[in-house]
């Protein structure tokens, strides 16, 4: 499957949309509020 990054030419540019993409799923998977969620599913 091909993305949008994908098709970016300049490996800098491809580079760097996959470094910010990646610090978006960072900030959104860890996130405390969640932890929450983890706790129910363990009891």
């Amino acid at each position: 499957m091909s993305t949008a990054v994908d098709a970016i030419s300049d490996p800098m540019e491809r580079g760097e949309w996959l470094s910010q993409s990646q610090r978006q799923l960072e900030a959104v998977w860890e996130n405390d509020a969640d932890d929450v969620f983890n706790e129910l599913l363990e009891s």
